[in-house]
């Protein structure tokens, strides 16, 4: 008995684990989903690099960061696309979370500002967007390559 019950909590666990792993964005576009699972990889292998880069982007700071994952549960890449349809919308970051928490979905609330998945505004934004993070990585690469070249200096 005391081991199906080891089973069972072991099982819920990792249901539990993997159903955070999946979180579904809703944005209206599959790449643009992808790329928001990835930042909060990142995000979680390096939560303090998130923020910084974020608040050095956008107008939040690094306490309202804190304050949203720690007291309201949202995940980083969601902060990170509230600040990213903040600026394209002229609204406030928290104006974009609230309309968030209350539809439940990007596209929805992306719709709502303006920006519906497909149209000219949408595919600006996934540019621009898919293209900052195709530099930061270039960077953090070039950044990885050098210090292990360094390394191997020594």
């Amino acid at each position: 008995m005391k081991t199906i019950t080891i089973l069972i909590a072991v099982a819920l666990t990792q249901a539990a684990i993997g159903q955070e792993l999946t979180t579904a964005y809703n944005t209206g576009d599959a790449d643009m989903d992808t790329h928001l699972s990835e930042i909060n990889e990142s995000a979680s292998s390096d939560y303090e690099a998130f923020k910084d880069k974020l608040s050095e982007n956008s107008e939040i700071t690094d306490e309202e960061i804190d304050r949203y994952i720690n007291e309201e549960n949202m995940e980083p890449a969601d902060i990170y696309y509230a600040s990213v349809l903040s600026s394209a919308s002229d609204r406030s970051v928290s104006e974009v979370v609230g309309m968030y928490k209350e539809k439940k979905g990007w596209g929805a609330v992306a719709q709502e500002l303006g920006i519906k998945p497909g149209s000219e505004e949408f595919h600006e934004l996934k540019a621009n967007t898919m293209k900052k993070s195709r530099k930061d990585k270039e960077k953090k690469n070039k950044g990885d390559k050098t210090k292990k070249k360094s390394k191997d200096k020594k």
